[in-house]
């Protein structure tokens, strides 16, 4: 009887993703916003999106493959003049790089 378990990897080291810095809005309507950023060089699993609150919380917002993401349904919080965003590049072994920031004003 064989089994098989899977691809296995083995690293010498954890290398972290290059963190972001070209996060950007490339379209607005309402509460309805497009992300878009270029591909962070080197091994990827995935990107994460959140939005940070006016008391410093994150709302997680989506994560995706690619280099664009689509939120709807979006609202200013109370007292809130301008929604800040937060992109972070998710590596192989789930290691997070530093996040790549942006906002949108109401």
């Amino acid at each position: 009887m064989r089994r098989r378990l899977g691809g296995l990897a083995v690293r010498d080291a954890a290398t972290t993703p290059a963190a972001r810095t070209d996060l950007r809005i490339t379209d607005a309507d309402g509460g309805s916003l497009r992300f878009a950023w270029q591909a962070a060089p080197g091994p990827v699993r995935h990107y994460e999106l959140h939005r940070i609150l006016p008391d410093g919380t994150r709302r997680f917002l989506g994560g995706t493959c690619q280099s664009a993401y689509y939120v709807g349904g979006l609202s200013a919080e109370p007292d809130e003049s301008s929604a800040r965003f937060e992109l972070r590049a998710v590596g192989e072994l789930y290691n997070v790089a530093g996040p790549a920031t942006t906002s949108h004003s109401w």
